[in-house]
């Protein structure tokens, strides 16, 4: 899947960062129904180069008043997954109430 936002929605300059912000939450829901139906999946960054773009934008027919927001890999949710574990730093020494 690819999600992309109309950028004629926005009309002042200081919505300028708002395709990205509205399609971002768009992108999260759809994640979310995605997993509900038992579906993995996984966001890719949309990040190309002009040239990668202009490719991208005539094989999947993308009008150019669309900005990539992000792809998503869809398939099968397997029946057992592997799940990396991070290090979780303590709230005190990433927290800082002013």
């Amino acid at each position: 899947m690819v999600v992309t936002s109309d950028i004629s929605s926005f009309i002042a300059p200081t919505e300028r960062r708002q395709p990205w912000i509205d399609g971002g939450l768009f992108a999260m829901s759809l994640l979310n129904a995605l997993e509900y139906y038992g579906l993995a999946a996984c966001p890719l960054n949309a990040m190309f180069g002009v040239g990668q773009e202009a490719k991208l934008r005539r094989l999947l027919n993308i009008p150019d008043g669309e900005v990539l927001i992000v792809f998503i890999a869809v398939g099968p949710k397997p029946a057992t997954t592997l799940i990396p574990h991070s290090v979780r730093l303590n709230l005190d020494s990433v927290l800082s109430l002013n």
